[in-house]
């Protein structure tokens, strides 16, 4: 999985999530917004890992890349780390209407 220097485009985005990893005021919570294919999921994957990762890159780059190799990387770009949790839009609005909890959270 890229690190942040891998990803097009979204300097604004990742400039402000690099400042939240050098300053260590990480929100207990992100939510990554915008139009489809846009690189909401990379962006967030790569935030995910930098956080979490233990490798070497880290420790050198005051947290701002992710070592990629590390078993929390690892476990990140699988999708199978516990503190990582990734929310997905249902995909038709009929569902949503469905579920009584969902439907107070979506407009």
């Amino acid at each position: 999985m890229p690190g942040f220097d891998a990803i097009i485009d979204q300097e604004r985005p990742i400039r402000v999530l690099t400042s939240l990893l050098t300053s260590g005021k990480i929100p207990h919570g992100l939510l990554f917004t915008g139009i489809e294919g846009i690189g909401k999921r990379t962006v967030a994957t790569a935030f995910a890992m930098a956080c979490n990762c233990t490798g070497r890159l880290a420790e050198e780059r005051a947290g701002a890349e992710a070592c990629g190799e590390c078993p929390p990387c690892r476990k990140i770009a699988m999708d199978r780390h516990p503190d990582v949790l990734r929310v997905r839009r249902p995909v038709s609005r009929s569902k949503l209407a469905k579920s009584g909890t969902c439907a107070k959270l979506w407009p």
